[in-house]
């Protein structure tokens, strides 16, 4: 799917990353490009941790 689905392209060919839920165990977030967004929800398994890298 990553091949085929320009959003999934690495680095900046691919879409914008959005976080978009990291509650109750779920990771979901978005890639996204003018004419095509991808979103992937993922529920996670412990032990897991997430930290958000702001980018000032």
């Amino acid at each position: 799917m990553r091949h085929s689905n320009s959003a999934l392209a690495a680095g900046e060919r691919g879409g914008k990353f959005e976080i978009l839920n990291t509650e109750n165990n779920t990771l979901m977030f978005a890639r996204t490009l003018p004419e095509n967004r991808v979103i992937v929800k993922v529920q996670m398994c412990y032990p897991w941790a997430w930290e958000i890298k702001r980018e000032y």
